[in-house]
């Protein structure tokens, strides 16, 4: 899934994380011991790192009685804090990084989601 963004702004994702099956939705209430989403410039780096409760929030069913549901669903902030570091060289139009959610449950590590993160600098 290709994402993008202007360095320097706010912008939030959803995203759906479903089971292995990638038709069930995954009961992150219940099942997941921790969610990570993370981008990198470089295959060993974190230069965007976000977690449940910093960056990261279950997205909460509605009380309504007809409400759709809202298993598996998050959404991911991404802050202007989180971009500014990441150097852009001035000959790049953009820059690509590569992105992931993985799901820690009962201490295996899922990748339930991944993509690329298209940056564009803020110039």
């Amino acid at each position: 899934m290709k994402l993008a963004m202007i360095q320097g702004d706010t912008k939030v994702f959803s995203f759906t994380l479903y089971e292995d099956d990638e038709t069930t939705p995954i009961d992150l209430e219940t099942d997941a011991d921790s969610i990570t989403f993370t981008a990198r410039k470089y295959q060993h780096s974190d230069d965007i790192v976000k977690t449940l409760g910093d960056g990261i929030e279950l997205v909460e069913p509605s009380e309504e009685e007809d409400a759709p549901d809202t298993t598996g669903q998050i959404t991911v902030t991404l802050d202007p804090e989180d971009t500014d570091a990441i150097d852009v060289p001035d000959y790049l139009a953009r820059l690509t990084l590569l992105w992931d959610i993985e799901v820690v449950t009962d201490g295996a590590i899922h990748t339930r989601r991944r993509g690329e993160l298209v940056l564009y600098p803020h110039r």
